[in-house]
């Protein structure tokens, strides 16, 4: 699931339309404008801005230079909360074939050949291969510092 789907997924939590009171959730694109040289402000102009404002402080000049987009996403307490529980629920510690080839961006079969000849860390259950997300992420590990230490 991605996060758009996930979204709608929050928003529509039990099934029906939300109230029209309740504002959907929403996201905006806001550019950040170029830097427009140091900006000094002293503590009390600070705080009286931040009170009269919503927007977060602007990103670090440092940020600034590159091509950064800023996404907010507007949501209830409901829709948030029921955001976090839809990607909770695909967040599975045991992964199919096709789940674990698309987790490591290889082709299924290639995983499937791994898998029979014992390279990588899978489970035969029901004649179909899972894979342990931890176990996978060991075995990732272990072949970024074989590669290291033979370079």
């Amino acid at each position: 699931m991605n996060l758009a789907d996930a979204i709608r997924q929050a928003a529509q939590s039990n099934g029906s339309p939300l109230p029209s009171e309740q504002r959907p959730p929403t996201i905006e694109l806001i550019e950040n404008p170029a830097p427009q040289g140091p900006v000094h402000k002293t503590e009390s102009t600070m705080e009286q801005a931040h009170e009269e404002s919503r927007l977060p402080d602007p990103p670090s000049p440092a940020v600034m230079g590159g091509g950064v987009v800023r996404l907010e996403l507007f949501l209830s307490p409901e829709q948030l909360s029921g955001l976090f529980r839809a990607v909770v629920a695909n967040q599975h510690t045991v992964m199919t074939l096709r789940e674990a080839a698309q987790y490591l961006r290889i082709a299924p079969s290639q995983l499937e050949q791994m898998a029979n000849d014992g390279k990588v860390p899978a489970l035969m259950i029901d004649g179909k291969w899972r894979f342990a997300r931890t176990a996978v992420d060991e075995w990732l590990n272990l072949q970024g510092r074989q590669r290291e230490m033979e370079a």
